[in-house]
């Protein structure tokens, strides 16, 4: 008699879902993109005991009956309906693998209906097993519920890093899907507490609600997205986000391009703060090496590097003919920015940000975050004519002051 047999169904999706589920920011991490594939613009995450207990709610499309029911299977999925779709991805989540790798080795239970249902469904699952199922009413969206997350793992569990180690780790993520879905309201709630609150109105809005308006104002656009001056020069490469189709990706080759187009613009030790934005067609990159999705690979890596570089290069070349300084001063009495959050965000990054022995300091003035709505008007303009500044309007929504 041989020693090898076929295991367990639920011995199998146990160990499946160790590649997907590592730790509590990583499985945060597929319940957010599901929500972001369903269309929601508004999420909420809510998270208590280190991450263990977790609950994500939106307002997206939400699921019928039929639907409810399969999303706890392995292997179901809506993304992908025949082979070639493998290699035209535009979705976050495509292996059908999340929900039942959650509900496997977690107490999950999933809320939720669809706008041409009458009803809403609500099913628990609990180590990969059905254990109710019945109808509910509630709006069209989702809630996923986690409970004692690795209950059934206890050599897992034991193995997640203190509170604050496992809150911080759950903050980055939120923070990178924020970045990346700037039109989607974001949410986060830590332990009770409110972490991260977005808008969902634009980019320039959420780069101000995320790190603070030092910050939005010592970046610059350029065709890949921001580049930040030497203001915000950090200790590290985490301040260096690079999106790709609007998924946050670790890409050496974007890294690089971007550290070789600042040059002898950074000081040793120093890593410029930078977000990224590159768009490709999905044939030409390959987002299935990992379970994370996280590492990815192009099938010509020097045609990004050269785009991306070249574009730096363009960009310094024109601004360091000023020494590329904060140039103009936004000050104003009723600035168009929503402030929700832009309560001086340094704080949540304190151990990295806006710290330096030159460090210059530049006040603004209280926002009125209540008549605030967006931050459009900072980048309606690329570039400002001498006409511009000459005009002397009282009515002039922006007083702005050059600084020489």
């Amino acid at each position: 008699m041989g020693y090898i047999k076929i295991l367990d169904e639920k011995v199998s999706n146990i160990i499946a879902a160790g590649e997907v589920v590592e730790n509590p920011a990583s499985m945060i991490k597929e319940m957010i993109e599901n929500s972001l594939d369903a269309k929601a613009t508004m999420i909420k995450i809510e998270v208590f005991k280190a991450g263990t207990d977790v609950k994500v709610s939106d307002n997206g499309i939400g699921m019928d009956k039929d639907d409810t029911l399969l999303s706890v299977e392995r292997h179901a999925t809506s993304k992908i309906k025949e082979k070639e779709d493998v290699f035209n991805l535009n979705t976050y989540g495509f292996r059908g693998e999340a929900l039942s790798s959650i509900a496997a080795v977690s107490k999950l239970t999933i809320t939720t209906r669809s706008e041409n249902s009458p009803v809403g469904y609500k099913i628990g699952c609990y180590g990969g097993v059905v254990r109710k199922f019945e109808e509910v009413s509630r709006n069209v969206g989702t809630e996923m519920e986690v409970r004692d997350l690795f209950y059934n793992t206890p050599a897992r569990r034991k193995f997640l890093r203190k509170m604050s180690t496992e809150y911080g780790k759950i903050r980055d993520i939120v923070l990178k899907e924020a970045l990346s879905n700037s039109n989607v309201a974001f949410s986060l709630e830590l332990a009770g507490k409110s972490t991260i609150k977005t808008s969902g109105k634009g980019i320039d809005n959420t780069i101000l609600e995320l790190f603070g308006k030092s910050v939005l104002r010592n970046l610059k656009k350029f065709e890949y997205g921001y580049l930040g001056n030497v203001e915000i020069l950090r200790s590290s490469k985490d301040f260096m986000f690079t999106f790709v189709n609007n998924r946050y990706v670790k890409s050496a080759t974007i890294e690089r391009a971007v550290i070789d187009g600042y040059y002898t613009k950074l000081m040793k030790g120093k890593y410029p703060f930078a977000i990224i934005f590159y768009n490709a067609d999905p044939k030409e990159i390959d987002v299935n090496v990992h379970p994370s999705k996280k590492i990815i690979k192009f099938s010509n890596d020097k045609i990004v590097y050269n785009e991306i570089k070249s574009a730096i290069d363009d960009f310094f070349y024109y601004n360091d003919r000023e020494n590329w300084q904060p140039n103009i001063d936004l000050i104003k009495k009723n600035m168009n920015i929503n402030e929700n959050v832009a309560l001086e965000k340094d704080d949540l990054f304190s151990h990295d940000v806006l710290k330096g022995e030159n460090q210059k300091v530049i006040s603004l003035e209280t926002f009125d975050g209540k008549s605030l709505e967006n931050t459009k008007n900072l980048n309606e303009k690329d570039n400002f004519s001498a006409d511009d500044f000459n005009k002397n309007d009282k009515n002039s929504e922006f007083l702005i002051v050059l600084k020489i």
